[in-house]
């Protein structure tokens, strides 16, 4: 993935990855993985199965507070305005609806409006959107 992407889009990504990840932890997840980041196992892929996709997250992460693991998409603002996007959402909810598992999308704070309006015309919760800030 991230040999495709432009070196800015790529920068911005791993700032949000790292940033995702400090949130995570003072919310007492212990980060499992991430994708296509530097200094820390990749995430597996999942099959889903009545999609028939492939599908990675960006983030795996769990809690010793609760049983459920989380998966999540950090979504830079270019990616919003894919629909390969919002598919990867479906199949990754898809998924974790499943096996148990939460699901959240971190986007910048000025795309959350966005985010949430995408979510909701593709029959997600918007709920699942989390702005990040920006640091």
């Amino acid at each position: 993935m991230s040999a495709m992407l432009p070196d800015a889009i790529l920068h911005e990504r791993e700032a949000m990855l790292g940033r995702t990840i400090e949130t995570l932890n003072t919310e007492g997840y212990e980060v499992d993985g991430a994708h296509d980041l530097g200094g820390v196992p990749d995430t597996d892929e999942y099959l889903i199965h009545v999609l028939n996709v492939h599908v990675r997250p960006d983030i795996q992460a769990h809690r010793n507070a609760d049983a459920t693991p989380l998966n999540a998409f950090v979504e830079v603002s270019t990616a919003l305005s894919h629909d390969d996007c919002t598919r990867r959402w479906q199949a990754l909810a898809a998924w974790c609806k499943d096996h148990g598992a939460r699901m959240q999308v971190f986007v910048h704070p000025e795309d959350e409006a966005l985010a949430r309006r995408l979510a909701e015309q593709w029959h997600l919760d918007p709920d699942i959107i989390r702005p990040l800030s920006r640091q």
